[in-house]
């Protein structure tokens, strides 16, 4: 490993939900690791070509989408002096055969990936209420599921995935067949939540950097139901302006924004007969998780 990169070397490629903006948060406040802005430009999962994401929420999508290799690459520069610099596009995953040419390309030859996994039931209903919570109304939990194939063809951002980016095994094992399950550190959202330190000090070991102390106190992205569905939708029509949209950037800060959308949210549960059939669903998923892992996991294991 180089002592200091000029390519991205530190990939962060999912899952969405997982607490992957939280992870990025915390990784930032290390000396040796910087990951680019916006954390995900989406460059190698989508490659040079621009893709039209359809949706509700798409906008929002196309504002960080970054489709030119210069413009991409330029996001690294700046963090040249850091021993890792990151992409943290949790939109890998999702693309994997052009993320894969990509990442072969243009990132650098002993690139490592960190992956955040959660319960897959739960990593999929939290999709859903994040969607809800931005104001973007595409039906029920369980209409979305049963429609879902046709929301992936017709090219819907990945957020409305909500099976299917659950499904680990096959959205991970090309990576993992293509790079080597050593070049992999895998990383439980429950246990980032419960004992944010133990987990940071792993993954400082696998990069083998030096143990920091890491504030982690910080909640965002929280997904649920609007108190208020007009203020939400307000607020996504005003997302949709792209001019409102930076200035509402340039005037209040993140923490801000994200204070006043969770005052506006009540949280809501999946119903009961959803929740058991997910969860037979998933449970080859689980199963192959513990096994990749090597351990099992008593946080996944639902009373």
């Amino acid at each position: 490993m180089n002592t200091a990169a000029s390519s991205p070397n530190l990939l962060l490629i999912g899952f969405p939900r997982c607490g992957t903006t939280a992870l990025v948060k915390a990784l930032n406040q290390h000396a040796e690791i910087r990951f680019c802005e916006p954390k995900e430009p989406h460059f190698l999962a989508l490659g040079t070509k621009e893709t039209i994401i359809k949706g509700p929420g798409s906008e929002a999508f196309d504002d960080e989408h970054v489709y030119d290799r210069i413009r991409w690459q330029a996001l690294f520069g700046a963090e040249s002096g850091s021993r890792y610099i990151g992409d943290a596009s949790v939109t890998t995953v999702s693309y994997s055969d052009m993320a894969i040419k990509n990442i072969d390309k243009y990132c650098d030859d002993d690139c490592r990936f960190i992956v955040m996994l959660r319960h897959p039931v739960d990593r999929a209903f939290s999709s859903y209420l994040y969607c809800l919570s931005r104001g973007w109304i595409a039906g029920s939990f369980e209409q979305g599921l049963e429609e879902e194939a046709q929301r992936r063809a017709s090219n819907w951002q990945h957020l409305w995935f909500f099976s299917w980016l659950s499904l680990y095994r096959q959205r991970l094992a090309p990576f993992i067949d293509h790079y080597g399950r050593e070049r992999f550190h895998f990383i439980v959202s429950e246990e980032f939540t419960e004992s944010p330190d133990a987990v940071l000090s792993d993954l400082f070991e696998f990069l083998e950097l030096e143990n920091m102390a890491i504030d982690t106190q910080q909640k965002i992205n929280v997904g649920g139901n609007p108190r208020s569905k007009v203020l939400a939708q307000t607020m996504s029509f005003l997302r949709k302006n792209g001019f409102i949209r930076e200035l509402i950037k340039s005037t209040t800060s993140q923490s801000f924004r994200e204070s006043i959308r969770k005052k506006n949210l009540t949280s809501i549960d999946m119903l009961p007969e959803t929740r058991s059939r997910l969860e037979s669903e998933f449970q080859s998923t689980i199963d192959w998780t513990e096994s990749l892992l090597g351990r099992e996991l008593p946080c996944w294991k639902k009373n």
